[in-house]
C-alpha cells in the first residue's frame, strides 16, 4: 500500500482518469491497475488474447502481450503444445474461459525444460483453471518443472499464483525457486499436484549449499498432493519466509524414504486442517520436519506413516486416524459421510482438501472423550438433519468419573452425564472424565549444582496416580 497522489484528470467534475504514466496502472495484485477500471487510460487498458488449442499459440500471445494482459485459453480439453520454456518477464494471467467442459491442457513439444520460466524482477504470474501435463501424451515424462522462478534479483518481487490447476507427471519438481530469486509471494489454492520424480514444490534450489531464494510469503491451501517421490513441499536456507498450509490432503508422499513436508531454517510455519496418509520414511526420521517449536502443527490427521513424530514444531489437536478415503490408489480421497474429520478443523469444519467432502445437506455431531470413558448417542450415527435433537450419555471407565461437558452444551447440573442438544450445524462436543485413583504430589530439591528430572512427568496439576513408578 502506498501514499501517492493518483493525479486524477478532473476529480471535481467526476473525471477520475489516471495519467498514462501512473505507476498505479500496474499496482494491482494481478499486475493490473487499481481503482475502478473505467478510469484507466483507454490506450493502456489490459487486453485479453484468446487462444485456440494448437501449436505455438501461447508463445505468440506472450510476444504480443503487454504488462498486465490476460491470455485466455478457450478450448476446453484442448491440447496447447508449446516449445518450452515460456519465458515470463512481465505480469500476465493465463486462464481458461469460463464454463468450459474441461480444463485446457498445456504440453511441451521438447523435453528437459520448465513450462514457465519467470525471469523478470517483479512480474505477477497467475495461472488459473488449466491442466499442466508433464507427459508427451503417451505416458512418457518430458517436462522438468511446471514453473521455474529464476530472476536472479534478491530485491525482486515476483508473485506467482496457481489457482484451480492440475499439475502432473514431471521428471523433476513441479515448482522450483532458484538461488537469489526475489519473490514477494507464492500462492497455491484449489489445485492438485501428482506424479513427481523428486519434490513437489521447493522454496529453495534444492541444495542447502546454494544461495537462498528470498521468499516473503508462501501459502498452500485447499489442495491435494499425491504420488510424489520426495517431499510435497520443502523449504530451506532462508529463515524469513512465512509459510501457511491450510486444508490440504497428502497421500503417498515421500515414498523414497523422505518426509512428507520439510521446513529447515524456516521458523514461521503453520500447518493446520490437513490430512497426511502413507509415508515410508525411516523409523528414526519424521514424516513432517520443522526447524523450530515456534512453528505450529494443529488440527491435522495422520495415518499409515512409519514415524508419527513431528520434528520440533508445537503439535496440538492432532489425531492418528484412518480417513477412509474412497479410492486413494486411483486419486479419489473422498471422506465418508460419517467421518469425524468432517468437524475436526479449527473452525469446526472438515479438514483436508475441501473438494473431497460431500455436501449432503446433513450436519455432523462429533463427541470426543477427554480422559477414559465412552459416549452413546440417541439417535446414533452422528449424522443428522439440521434441527435434530440428540441425547448424549457419558459412561466413565472403571476408576474414572464423568465431570462435565464442553461449554457448547447447556445442562444442569454441569456434571449430568445425560445431555440433549439441538444440532443445526457441524458440532464438536467434548466429554470430560477424571481419574478417581488417589493422587500424590512429588517434591524434589537439589543441593549444589545440578538438576533433577522426573520420568514420567506429573499431570497438569503436578500430581501422580497412586502406584505410578517414577524415575528420578
Amino acid at each position: 500500500t502506498v501514499h501517492l497522489d493518483p493525479e486524477f484528470i478532473d476529480p471535481e467534475d467526476a473525471d477520475f482518469t489516471l495519467p498514462e504514466t501512473s505507476s498505479l496502472l500496474t499496482f494491482g495484485d494481478d499486475g493490473r491497475g487499481i481503482g475502478d477500471p473505467r478510469w484507466a487510460p483507454t490506450a493502456l487498458m489490459p487486453k485479453v488474447f484468446k487462444v485456440e488449442a494448437g501449436e505455438g499459440g501461447l508463445q505468440a500471445a506472450i510476444d504480443a502481450a503487454s504488462d498486465g494482459d490476460t491470455i485466455e485459453l478457450v478450448t476446453g480439453g484442448g491440447i496447447y503444445l508449446e516449445v518450452v520454456p515460456l519465458e515470463i518477464d512481465k505480469s500476465l494471467t493465463f486462464m481458461a474461459s469460463k464454463s468450459l467442459a474441461g480444463k485446457p491442457i498445456i504440453r511441451a513439444s521438447n523435453s528437459g525444460e520448465a513450462f514457465f520460466k519467470v525471469t523478470g524482477s517483479d512480474p505477477k504470474l497467475q495461472i488459473e483453471n488449466i491442466e499442466i501435463d508433464g507427459t508427451d501424451g503417451a505416458g512418457g515424462s518430458v517436462g522438468k518443472y511446471f514453473v521455474r522462478l529464476d530472476n536472479g534479483d534478491v530485491n525482486g518481487s515476483v508473485v506467482l499464483k496457481v489457482l484451480d490447476c492440475v499439475s502432473h507427471d514431471f521428471s523433476d519438481k513441479h515448482i522450483k525457486a532458484y538461488p537469489d530469486c526475489g519473490i514477494d509471494s507464492l500462492i497455491v489454492d484449489n489445485s492438485i499436484f501428482y506424479g513427481g520424480a523428486k519434490e513437489g514444490i521447493t522454496l529453495y534450489s534444492g541444495s542447502s549449499g546454494d544461495a537462498p531464494a528470498i521468499i516473503d510469503y508462501a501459502s498452500f491451501t485447499n489442495s491435494t498432493f499425491y504420488d510424489i517421490k520426495r517431499e510435497a513441499i520443502k523449504g530451506q536456507t532462508y529463515d524469513m519466509t512465512k509459510v501457511i498450509l491450510d486444508r490440504n490432503t497428502f497421500y503417498n508422499v515421500g515414498y523414497d524414504k523422505k518426509s512428507m513436508i520439510y521446513f529447515r531454517d524456516m521458523t514461521d510455519v503453520e500447518v493446520k486442517n490437513s490430512i497426511f496418509v502413507k509415508n515410508q520414511h525411516t523409523d528414526t526420521d519424521k514424516f513432517a520436519d520443522f526447524a523450530s517449536d515456534v512453528s505450529l502443527f494443529h488440527n491435522n490427521a495422520v495415518w499409515d506413516v512409519v514415524n508419527f513424530e513431528v520434528g520440533k514444531a508445537t503439535v496440538t489437536d492432532t489425531v492418528n486416524l484412518d480417513p477412509e478415503f474412497a479410492d486413494p490408489e486411483n486419486g479419489d480421497f473422498m471422506l465418508p459421510e460419517t467421518s469425524p474429520l468432517l468437524v475436526f478443523a479449527d473452525d469446526g469444519g472438515a479438514i483436508g482438501d475441501p473438494r473431497w467432502v460431500i455436501d449432503s445437506g446433513k450436519v455432523f455431531l462429533t463427541v470426543v472423550a477427554n480422559g477414559q470413558g465412552s459416549i452413546a448417542l440417541d439417535p446414533p450415527g452422528g449424522v443428522y438433519d439440521p434441527g435434530a435433537s440428540v441425547t448424549m450419555t457419558a459412561t466413565p471407565s472403571s476408576d474414572w468419573a464423568f465431570v462435565g461437558w464442553s461449554d457448547n452444551v447447556a445442562v444442569f447440573p454441569p456434571d449430568n452425564p445425560v445431555a440433549t442438544i439441538t444440532i443445526n450445524e457441524n458440532t464438536l462436543v467434548t466429554a470430560f472424565f477424571e481419574s478417581m485413583v488417589t493422587k500424590y504430589t512429588l517434591e524434589v530439591s537439589a543441593y549444589g549444582l545440578g538438576e533433577i528430572t522426573a520420568d514420567p512427568q506429573p499431570n497438569e496439576q503436578g500430581a501422580y496416580d497412586e502406584g505410578t513408578e517414577v524415575t528420578l
